[in-house]
Parts: C-alpha cells; structure tokens; sequence
C-alpha cells in the first residue's frame, strides 16, 4: 500500500465541496480565519478518534477529554443550506495483488502490472429519527466502480460500473434494514449495511457455480471456480481483455507435471479457459453482467484489506493542536512510560523521562543542529522539570522561564523526531504504513527566523524517516509567509522536491458562505505557481 494521495470533504460546515485536495508529504493549508482550513485539517483526527472507540454511528463527532477533537454533532457539522448528508473520500494506491496472492491464485505469478491499483473511497453520511448510518460507499479499483446505496424503501442497491446487480432473496434480506446497519462504524472492516462481505463473495460463487456445472465442468476444476474468477476479475480491473486473460493461461506448459503445484496450475489455468469460453458465448449484454458480478466478487474479497488499511492509515495520525500546554515548573513524577507525545503537549516532560539515555542523547543533538538548544529534565523530589540550555552554554533554564515560544515548539519537535527517527522499518514488511503528522498553527508565538528552522525541520524530519524506511506526511495549518516562503527557498537549493509539497488556498465566498479551495505548487525554482496576488497583504 501507498500514502493517501488526496482528499475530498463535501457538505462538512463551510466546506461545500473541496474538490480532491492532494496529500503531499508537505501539504500546507492557508486562507484567513474561519475559511475552513482547520475544519480540513481536524478531518484526520476525527476519524482516528472515530476508530478508536465504540460508537453508535459512523463517526466519533465529540467525546471524552481525551479525544482530540470536538465537531459538535451531526447537526453542527453538515453544511448550513438545507444539506441532509455529507461525504468523506480519499484515494491511495494499493497492490491488492501482492496482498491477497498469500490467500487466493493470481494472475501476479504470471504477469507483472505496470502501476498498482488507484483506490478511490467514499463514505456518505445521513441521519435520520435520531440515527446516522452510512448511506451510500462507493469504491472505485482503476476504472471499475463499485457502489452500494441505501434506498427510501429500506434496501440497498448494487451496482458495477452503474449497472445494478440483483441478487438472491436470501441476499436481499440481509441487506434489509436491521439494527446492525444502524451501528455500521465507516471503517470498520467486514461489513457494508449489516452485511458480510464474505456472504456476497459466496452467492457469486455459488451462482457461477450452477451455471459453469451445467456446461458439464469437471468436477475438479468446479472446485477451483473461486481462485478462477478472482484471477480474471484481478485481469478486468487491470483493464484486459478476455482475450488478454485467456492468451496469458494458453501459454502455461500444460505438459509439465512434476509437482502438486503446476498440476493446481494448469488445473486452475484451463478452468479460466473453459470460463472464457463460456462468456465469449454469450450475448454482448449477458456477458456484461456476468463481467459486472465477476468484479463484485473480485472486489467482495478484497474489501476487508481495504478497509484494514485504511483503519491502519487514520490509526498512526497524530494530531498537534494550535493551543498547546503552558510550560510548568514542575511537574509530577508518575512510574509511567509512554512512547508518544500528547495532542497538547501535557505529557512532554513525562515523554522526555522515558526515554531512554541513548534516544534522549540523539534528540539533543538534533535539536542543537536545527535549533540552537538542548532540552533535558531534571528529578527532585517525587517531581520533573523541562531544563533548555543553549548551545556552547551550560546554564540551563527551567522551560517555564523562557518565554512561550520554546513552549510552543518543544512538543511538535519532540513528536516529529521521535517518528521520523523510529527503528528502521523491516525488510519484506507486506506494508509500512505511512506517519501522518496534522500540525495546526505551528508558527504560533515563533519569531520568524525560528519560524525558518521549524520549515528546515520539517524537511530534515522527512528525510530522516525516508532513510528509517517510512514515509512521513505533514498537514500544516499555518498563517505564516515565512514557512512558506522557506519551503520555496528549499526547493531552489534542491534540499526539496517541488512535487513533495502542496500549497492548499482557502477562501470564503460572502454571497454563499462556503468555502472555495484552491492547490499552488512550486516550479523547481521555488516560485509558488497560480499564486494570488496579495494574498497575505491588508485589504484596501
């Protein structure tokens, strides 16, 4: 799997509709106050907030204290003109080949994919009598659209590549309305409405199995039918042809039997023929459906990786809010080890005691080359205290008498080193999933060259973890010209790429009060492109 590479938000307070924002390793959000960048932003913690806890309904709007954000409620969420429901989709690439080659016979072992498939996700959310469930999931695999819709008359439609699939009664009545599809999470995994994926997947077979027996197909190969059709649903999403798919298995050496493994083969190989045949055989408009259910299935069995990574990808954000903890004198000396730093900032000291001699020594040493001082914590008493001393002094200064900056930015560093400097990932691992780091206002109270070093730490942060064998994103919510005007700087002395970084611009419509987005990018001089003119200056 791959990082999420953009997101769309449609009818969530001012955002109206967003358009498919880019999610860049650096995504920089800008726009005045209240145009509806930190709403943007808080989407990433409100969903890992919303996976982390039991809920009764598909998202974790406000909770206990210890949850990161606060929307209110469904009510205060959805866009204020008459809007019933809102929406929440993203994209990534996924090589669901290579994952789900462990469990099911791919056509992977015979032809190598030029890309991975684009995964585009979407959720739509409704309420009504006092419940919120999911009313509509469409998930498209390249070209191939897959959408489930919850009808006015408490059933849910199908369809693949807009054209509905019918099924069974039994089917049927499991998607009928029932209390499990009121409590169906957005990511949570098996189930779509109160149903089984599984039990779709099973239907299909079932159905093709029927239909293959009374073409008098051996009893052996019948019993491959699953891995069959998986194999060239795998080939359809990838955009071949039947022809395409039966031309790669006619060129498997039936002769060759020296093992169980060519016999399950050429088995499986000639079964995919025989299937090919069948649906060459029929109508342009029968085969339509049948390739449609063939896709269902293929993407029946792939849901649960899906949704497993995407449950993955929200649970490792880490959210930083724009109001951090006041620095304190000191602060109570608890037995406890944690092993990540709070939204806020309020287990700093605790973090920095846990660590261990060797990690603590290299976070100085970071934080001396970027920034110009060492932090480290004192223990008197039963208590802890932040200590920051500059480098080439040896006086150290209890962080409450330093001034609000090194407050500020004494938690986002802390997090950001200790992600981007984590053991070095596994060889071989089936999918490292991505850090992601939402940071709101990170320039507050920051003079603007310290301002310039938090912008070179961001980078170095990127870089460190790239060596570590992760991949780091940062959502910036930020007011400041002079990060921005950095990053550019960085890309012009090549220490950046300009395709690593996304300038996301949000304006507030006064005719409608919505909220207008628009992306500026780099040029490889470092020269934001599309760029308002005065866009940070006073209006006349």
């Amino acid at each position: 799997m791959k990082n999420v590479k953009e997101l769309q938000l449609m009818n969530i307070r001012s955002l109206k509709d967003t358009g498919a924002i880019p999610i860049l390793p650096i995504t920089v959000l800008v726009g005045e106050n209240s145009s509806g960048k930190s709403t943007f932003l808080r989407i990433f913690p409100l969903i890992k907030q919303s996976i982390q806890k039991k809920t009764n309904g598909p998202i974790l709007w406000a909770g206990d204290v210890d949850d990161y954000v606060d929307f209110g409620s469904f009510e205060e969420t959805v866009t204020n003109d008459g809007s019933k429901w809102m929406s929440i989709g993203f994209s990534f690439d996924a090589k669901l080949n290579e994952v789900m080659a462990r469990y099911y016979w791919s056509m992977s072992r015979f032809v190598t994919y030029d890309s991975p498939i684009e995964v585009k996700y979407s959720i739509q959310i409704e309420k009504k009598k006092e419940r919120e469930y999911v009313s509509s999931l469409v998930v498209e695999l390249n070209d191939t659209l897959i959408q489930f819709d919850r009808l006015q008359e408490k059933s849910t439609s199908v369809q693949v590549d807009n054209q509905i699939i019918s099924f069974s009664p039994e089917i049927n009545d499991e998607f009928k309305e029932s209390e499990s599809y009121f409590l169906w999470r957005a990511f949570s995994g098996r189930s779509i409405f109160g149903i089984q994926m599984p039990a779709v997947a099973s239907w299909i077979l079932k159905l093709f199995n029927e239909k293959i027996e009374k073409q008098g197909t051996n009893r052996v190969e019948r019993d491959y039918t699953e891995s069959a059709l998986f194999a060239i649903g795998e080939g359809l999403v990838f955009k071949l042809s039947l022809n395409q798919i039966k031309d790669i298995f006619s060129k498997i050496d039936s002769s060759s039997k020296k093992n169980a493994k060519r016999d399950i083969t050429n088995l499986i190989g000639n079964h995919i023929k025989n299937i090919i045949d069948w649906l060459s055989s029929l109508s342009e408009e029968e085969q339509q459906v049948e390739l449609n259910r063939i896709k269902l299935l293929y993407f029946a069995i792939n849901y649960f990786p899906i949704e497993e990574y995407i449950r993955e990808y929200f649970s490792q954000v880490h959210y930083i809010a724009p109001i951090r903890a006041t620095a304190e004198r000191y602060y109570r000396l608890r037995n406890s080890a944690i092993d990540e730093v709070d939204y806020q900032g309020k287990n700093l000291a605790i973090f920095l005691n846990s660590l261990p001699e060797s990690r603590l020594n290299q976070f100085q040493d970071w934080t001396a080359k970027h920034f110009g001082f060492k932090a480290s914590v004192s223990r008197t008493e039963g208590h802890l205290s932040i200590d920051i001393s500059r480098v080439g002094q040896e006086k150290k200064i209890n962080l409450s008498d330093t001034g609000f900056g090194y407050s500020q930015i004494l938690p986002i560093i802390t997090q950001l080193w200790e992600l981007s400097s984590r053991k070095k990932a596994q060889k071989g691992d089936a999918q490292i999933v991505p850090l992601v780091v939402a940071i709101e206002q990170p320039e507050l109270h920051l003079h603007p060259a310290m301002q310039a070093r938090l912008a070179e730490a961001f980078i170095a942060c990127i870089d460190l973890a790239k060596e570590n064998g992760y991949s780091l994103q940062l959502i910036l919510e930020t007011h400041s010209e002079t990060m921005i005007n950095y990053f550019g700087r960085a890309i012009a002395l090549k220490k950046l790429n300009s395709n690593d970084v996304a300038v996301v611009l949000f304006t507030r419509d006064e005719n409608t009060g919505c909220t207008v987005t628009s992306t500026s990018s780099y040029d490889d001089e470092g020269y934001l492109t599309d760029w308002p003119i005065g866009f940070f200056a006073p209006e006349d």
